[in-house]
């Protein structure tokens, strides 16, 4: 992360505890994470809600099956996603075991209603909001996988400036107003400003 990341998600959370979640934070930079060994890739695969990879996102399974809403935030600092970031949602994998019950997958159908929301907070010190499109894309493309509801990217260039220049204090300041305004809105509405979603 860098700074402005991180006081984005703790001003998030804060908004959103203000309306009464529950929230927990995990950083993943901290944590052993391998890559995903493509298990699931073998015909006879059995789902066994874990992974065979020993490492810390054991733990992580449990409040990811019962967490109504999935955040995922980097810092995004070149064109793709960070490995790190590939790993966590690569392993989400084990997850996607209520669709197969029996050995028969079961799908959900189209208007079933969504199991929970996923939303991406991402900065990047550049000036360049294209940075974040293949990470967004990633993300929702994990959100349908288990037909969650991706509610969108809230972002934000130039954030090595506004972090640390005091001239853009103001500037900080009002991003992390919304950014709280914002984790209020989604636990009352379900739903995030647009207006508030990308802006340098």
């Amino acid at each position: 992360f860098d700074n402005l990341t991180q006081l984005m998600i703790e001003a998030f959370l804060k908004g959103a505890k203000s309306a009464g979640a529950q929230v927990e934070q995990v950083n993943t930079c901290d944590l052993d994470i391998g890559p995903c060994r493509g298990c699931t890739d073998n015909l006879l695969f059995e789902y066994k809600h874990t992974c065979d990879c020993n490492d810390d996102m054991i733990p992580l399974y449990p409040k990811l099956k019962n967490a109504d809403v999935w955040i995922f935030a980097t810092s995004v600092f070149e064109s793709g996603i960070p490995k790190v970031f590939t790993n966590v949602l690569d392993r989400l994998e084990p997850l996607f075991h209520p669709f197969v019950l029996n050995g028969t997958i079961k799908l959900p159908s189209e208007d079933a209603d969504k199991n929970g929301k996923v939303l991406f907070i991402g900065t990047t010190n550049l000036n360049d909001g294209t940075l974040f499109e293949d990470v967004a894309a990633h993300i929702e493309s994990v959100s349908d996988m288990f037909d969650k509801e991706f509610i969108g990217s809230l972002t934000r260039t130039n954030s090595a400036a506004i972090a640390t220049i005091e001239d853009m204090r103001d500037i900080l300041n009002n991003i992390l107003e919304e950014c709280e305004v914002a984790g209020k809105d989604l636990v009352e509405s379900g739903t995030i400003q647009a207006a508030t979603m990308h802006r340098k």
